[in-house]
């Protein structure tokens, strides 16, 4: 499986998150995602997230060590992993 490792920026927000998601070309996507990243905050842009990624017929993982993403993600049904290696892993 071809997968896609995309580093967010603390800056980034949902609508950018959005454009990373439909022009990437991986079959499996893997955002890490930083501490205090404006963009997954809040478990309706999880629902949104995984929402686009049924719509690009995309797998969506996130890394990240922030406890808002690791409670938040996995309601979306979006798993989480503490790092990248460990992320593409689980293939």
């Amino acid at each position: 499986m071809n997968d896609q490792v995309i580093t967010l920026d603390k800056k980034d927000d949902i609508l950018r998150v959005h454009s990373k998601i439909e022009w990437a070309d991986g079959r499996r996507i893997i955002l890490v995602v930083p501490r205090g990243c404006q963009a997954l905050d809040a478990e309706h842009e999880f629902q949104l997230l995984r929402r686009w990624a049924d719509e690009y017929d995309v797998q969506v993982a996130v890394v990240s060590t922030s406890y808002t993403v690791e409670e938040l993600a996995p309601r979306a049904g979006i798993p989480v992993f503490s790092g990248v290696e460990t992320a593409m892993g689980t293939q």
